[in-house]
């Protein structure tokens, strides 16, 4: 099996942490040195130009250059525009697509890795056993870390080892869960806060330090060996393309149990900065309804548990909870009551959509001139009262019933 690895990598923090951190776990016994002997590996490094020569010169790369056939791919852009996260897709996007057609033309099988990726020592080892039982598309829930906390612990309890880290998935788990990224904190659904990130292609239920339920949308492809070729990205390679290039889903295969396989995202604590909503399964059904495909919803009907300690009954809680939330949400989705249909007809309208529906524009003309000046506790119970009078019962304890199905 011919099997290509790609990386799109520019940039002097980008490239840093793809040489000490990425490099190392991947370059352990259970991972290239091991499948170097069973397929014939590339790996290609989509860069930057002026990126060559500190990438050739690090140690990781020596060593990843001894073990396998490496290949550096060039192009010179605007690293200004680069900063910039459409800009930066869009370049990846544009790598990705000519590493995949490179692929295809050896009929090769692909592997997608970030340079911020990191994996637990046999991870690729597993990964080729999983492969031999006839799978040709498999993913991963990678989370996300906070890169300077998890670099600062990593260090304090482990050696680089000839050049890299040996860490099995257990230490690795136990290692990353204490330093999750805070778009990943934003995304546990069990914790107490109100608000949810307002882009949720993952949800956690958390046990702790010692284990995460999720529940994804979007999971990492860490393996794709395309049955059809013709088939072009128009998006990330998470959105549709993985799902055209093999339709046949008997060859699928989402790793669900990071007993064997261990693989997270180190991201800066400044990056990614998503906004916060307000925590509500509707919220999740109207997102779903709105960006996803047919695809990505099967995703999340899968549950993928990271854990660092044997079977534990409150993990088993956990698991009955995040089954019960994703039978919540499918039939909010898929078999929706009356009163669901109009929330989430709700949901998918503006603030301003809402109220052209609820008042004619006169009211509307009202309040807007009412509420001009500054808010007052006096204007607020003055609008509940006139809003009281002026709209029949029926339509309040309508309104009633969708705030607090909101809530929930």
């Amino acid at each position: 099996m011919k099997w290509h690895f790609l990386t799109v990598v520019w940039g002097k923090e980008y490239i840093k942490t793809f040489l000490n951190i990425g490099l190392p776990f991947q370059l352990t016994k259970g991972n290239f040195q091991y499948i170097k002997n069973h397929a014939e590996i590339t790996y290609k490094i989509f860069t930057h130009v002026e990126d060559v020569d500190t990438i050739k010169n690090s140690e990781s790369y020596k060593k990843l250059s001894e073990l396998i056939n490496v290949q550096i791919i060039t192009q010179e852009f605007s690293k200004a525009q680069s900063s910039k996260p459409v800009f930066r897709h869009r370049k990846m996007n544009e790598f990705h697509q000519m590493g995949i057609d490179e692929a295809n033309k050896e009929e090769a099988a692909i592997t997608f890795l970030f340079p911020d990726i990191i994996m637990s020592k046999d991870s690729l080892k597993n990964l080729l056993s999983i492969i031999k039982q006839g799978k040709r598309y498999i993913s991963i829930l990678p989370i996300r870390l906070c890169k300077e906390d998890f670099i600062h612990d990593l260090e304090k309890q482990y050696t680089l080892n000839n050049g890299f880290y040996e860490l099995t998935c257990k230490e690795l788990i136990q290692l990353g869960l204490r330093v999750l990224h805070p778009y990943s904190k934003e995304s546990i659904w069990n914790d107490k806060k109100t608000t949810i990130s307002s882009w949720p292609a993952y949800l956690y239920w958390k046990l702790g330090n010692d284990a995460i339920v999720g529940r994804c949308f979007h999971i990492h492809p860490i393996f794709v060996w395309p049955e059809k070729k013709d088939i072009k990205l128009t998006n990330t390679v998470d959105y549709s393309y993985v799902y055209e290039a093999c339709p046949n889903k008997e060859t699928w295969k989402i790793v669900d149990n990071a007993e064997d396989i261990a693989i997270f995202d180190v991201t800066s604590k400044n990056e990614l900065k998503v906004p916060i909503v307000k925590k509500s399964s509707y919220f999740i059904s109207s997102w779903m309804k709105t960006y996803l495909l047919k695809d990505h919803i099967n995703n999340f009907k899968t549950k993928i548990i990271y854990k660092s300690q044997e079977n534990d009954s409150n993990l088993k809680k956990l698991e009955i909870e995040s089954d019960e939330f994703e039978k919540k949400i499918m039939k909010q989705l898929l078999n929706p009551s009356i009163l669901d249909k109009v929330i989430l007809y709700f949901f998918q309208k503006s603030f301003k959509d809402i109220l052209k529906i609820i008042f004619p524009s006169f009211v509307i003309k009202f309040l807007k001139t009412f509420l001009k000046s500054p808010k007052s506790i006096l204007k607020k119970m003055l609008l509940k009262s006139i809003l009281r009078k002026i709209l029949p019962k029926f339509m309040i304890d309508f309104l009633k019933t969708i705030r607090n199905a909101l809530k929930a």
